[in-house]
């Protein structure tokens, strides 16, 4: 792993509303987070099926 100096000199840049003017008023990060999560779950069905097997009923689903 390479390290780089650090300049004590500087101080920290506040991220805060930085990236305030690169996106639209309508954009949705969860929505958008989601689809990136869950994108290679249509590429690998075969795996997304065994990572997230279907819910087991509960007893009281299975009295019902």
């Amino acid at each position: 792993m390479i390290h780089s100096p650090i300049d004590a000199t500087k101080s920290a840049q506040d991220l805060s509303g930085i990236w305030n003017d690169a996106f639209s008023d309508d954009f949705d990060i969860d929505k958008e987070l989601y689809e990136i999560r869950h994108a290679w779950e249509a590429e690998w069905p075969e795996l997304s099926d065994h990572l997230h097997p279907p819910a087991s009923p509960t007893p009281s689903q299975e009295n019902s």
